[in-house]
């Protein structure tokens, strides 16, 4: 970069001392003034140029440090439990049967023997 701006203050140099072989001498220093203006506003427009490269440099890199920093915090306050297993079936329990002694009986009568039982007295 700044072989650039040392080959401009060339330029505008050799072009002053080629300017400067001139017979006139009020034209040829307005032809110097002019040229030391225009180096000038070009060294300028260089030193515009770098600045606003270097930034645009630092802002990137001010971005990208700005989301990694961002993102490393986010990582850190997550939630760091995680959701609990799901837990394990119960075993099935034994099934006691009861030794009981007493005859199970019917709890209701049922009707139809009872109209069956009329019906066969009444014939």
């Amino acid at each position: 970069m700044r072989s650039r701006a040392l080959a401009i203050v060339c330029i505008g140099v050799g072009l002053i001392s080629f300017t400067a072989c001139g017979d006139d001498g009020g034209v040829k220093g307005e032809r110097m003034a002019y040229i030391e203006k225009q180096v000038e506003e070009r060294i300028q427009e260089y030193k515009r140029i770098l600045d606003e490269r270097c930034r645009d440099e630092v802002l990137e890199e001010a971005n990208r440090l700005t989301d990694s920093i961002l993102l490393v915090r986010a990582r850190l306050e997550r939630d760091s439990l995680d959701k609990p297993p799901r837990p394990d079936k119960p075993d099935k329990p034994e099934v006691k049967t009861i030794i009981d002694s007493v005859p199970v009986a019917p709890l209701f009568i049922d009707s139809t023997e009872l109209l069956r039982s009329d019906s066969n007295s009444i014939q």
